[in-house]
């Protein structure tokens, strides 16, 4: 896989051109997407301590508007890198009760079965 290839499926996300279920689960777990998350959530992170040298700034009476401006970006930013981040896997914490109530691993609960509309 070609870097521009790459950056394209990491910009675009679900935008992305149609690809086979392998090549979907070869991306989604693809390590430069877990960075891109991973930088998403520093970039969030830095974002809000810039905001809150705006806000020091703020209370100061000398308030610094490119502070704030730069947090926006950072946040968003973060944001945008993030948004696509893989899910985690599933934790297993009430196996023990969905087991005992009779339902497996992978069946439904019977109040989030979606009905069709009419």
């Amino acid at each position: 896989m070609n870097a521009s290839r790459c950056w394209r499926l990491l910009l675009c996300g679900a935008s992305a051109p149609q690809r086979s279920n392998y090549e979907k689960t070869v991306w989604y777990n693809h390590p430069v997407r877990e960075l891109a998350a991973r930088m998403g959530t520093f970039s969030i992170m830095i974002g809000f301590g810039v905001l809150f040298l705006f806000i020091l700034s703020d209370l100061a009476q000398q308030p610094d508007f490119d502070y704030l401006f730069l947090a926006g970006v950072l946040v968003g930013a973060g944001w945008l890198l993030r948004k696509n981040r893989p899910a985690p896997p599933a934790s297993g914490r009430f196996s023990l009760l969905r087991r005992r109530r009779g339902r497996g691993e992978h069946e439904q609960d019977p109040d989030s079965q979606s009905f069709p509309e009419d």
